[in-house]
């Protein structure tokens, strides 16, 4: 404070940024990896009379069927990670140039969001937990996060209603009905398909 009692100009504008969070986490790090390989140990352990099959399932697949999938496996997670990198640029959480340290993260949270059943909001433990251990601001990446589970939202309804609306118009090209049908094909039991 000046010695008028006004705050100088410098001070006033002086960006506020929280102090990093500190904290031993080496019990917390070590608690969580051994939940984290007892649960997967567990899941391996119950599946076991399985596994077996699916090695012989595995190596008698065919090989540019398994390029495929990998590679499509991949660009589906690296579609997540822009989509992530994306919301956080626009949230103010951080952006691009974090691609490296945040595909970790993104993987892990498309894969718990596939084992729980939370709207795509189970993964945003992974998030929140990234922000503490930097000291990120926590509104930001939750801001980040929620608006990334709702444009994946947004632009499945939009593909799937856009389909909708060209298949039954009738616009739809022989290539383009082709992942359509891959669909009709995965109806309920016991429900007819109808030959557009």
């Amino acid at each position: 404070m000046g010695p008028s009692g006004v705050v100088p100009r410098s001070q006033a504008t002086a960006e506020v940024r929280p102090a990093p969070v500190r904290r031993s986490g080496s019990a917390w790090s070590r608690a969580a990896t051994v939940a984290v390989v007892a649960a997967v140990a567990a899941v391996v352990w119950v599946n076991r009379h399985e596994l077996p099959d699916a090695g012989r399932a595995l190596l008698a697949a065919r090989r540019d069927w398994l390029v495929v999938g990998t590679v499509a496996l991949v660009a589906w997670w690296a579609a997540w990670l822009l989509l992530h990198l994306a919301c956080r640029r626009l949230t103010g959480a951080g952006g691009y140039a974090e691609a490296a340290r945040l595909a970790p993260v993104t993987v892990g949270s498309v894969a718990v969001n596939l084992l729980v059943k939370s709207g795509n909001l189970a993964g945003l433990a992974l998030f929140a937990a990234d922000a503490r251990r930097r000291g990120a601001a926590a509104g930001r990446v939750t801001g980040a996060y929620v608006l990334a589970a709702v444009f994946a939202d947004v632009a499945m309804t939009v593909v799937v209603a856009g389909t909708a609306v060209l298949w039954a118009d009738g616009r739809l090209t022989r290539g383009e009905r082709g992942p359509g049908g891959v669909l009709r094909r995965a109806r309920p039991p016991g429900r007819r398909a109808r030959v557009p």
